[in-house]
């Protein structure tokens, strides 16, 4: 990583560019920005989930993070179509905070509710989980039992046991 200037209140944005196809890999590069002066931006509100089999993210210069399964997955249903949802460029602290300095972890989380604030939005990424999207695709339609059933399984993904999430959504 590029160190960043805590005076200037910098982050790193994830520019994903758009996939060939659904198969092909995607690319991604990493650039620092002032937070003040950054382009338009998506900010990603997810779970880490676990890294029994942490996943290389290769940026174009060759560089490469290693990230959890549930950003693997995001990232590779996002590249379709970044351009057409959400634009390219993305703040994802798993990849744009350097996790091997806790000097920078420190400023870049007491950045967060700057970051969060001047997005242009955030994406909701519950994961891949099947049962998790169809209960929150049946819930606002769904009556009686069946509405409490979808509202459980939706609550009882991983992403709702977070904390950050408040910090995140507001």
């Amino acid at each position: 990583y590029s160190p960043l200037d805590r005076l200037r209140d910098q982050i790193r944005l994830l520019k994903l560019f758009p996939k060939e196809g659904p198969m092909s890999p995607y690319h991604c590069d990493l650039e620092i920005f002032d937070l003040k002066a950054a382009l338009p931006y998506t900010a990603l509100s997810y779970a880490w989930g676990g890294t029994v089999q942490p996943i290389p993210l290769y940026t174009s210069d060759g560089c490469h993070n290693m990230i959890g399964q549930n950003l693997h997955d995001f990232l590779r249903h996002i590249a379709v179509d970044s351009f057409n949802i959400a634009g390219p460029w993305f703040w994802i602290d798993q990849v744009c905070i350097d996790q091997s300095n806790s000097h920078e972890k420190a400023d870049q989380v007491s950045l967060m509710a700057t970051i969060y604030q001047r997005c242009v939005s955030v994406i909701t990424w519950l994961g891949c989980d099947l049962e998790t999207t169809q209960a929150a695709r049946e819930f606002p339609e769904s009556r009686g039992p069946a509405k409490f059933k979808n509202l459980f399984t939706l609550l009882s993904n991983t992403y709702f046991s977070r904390l950050w999430i408040v910090q995140e959504m507001l």
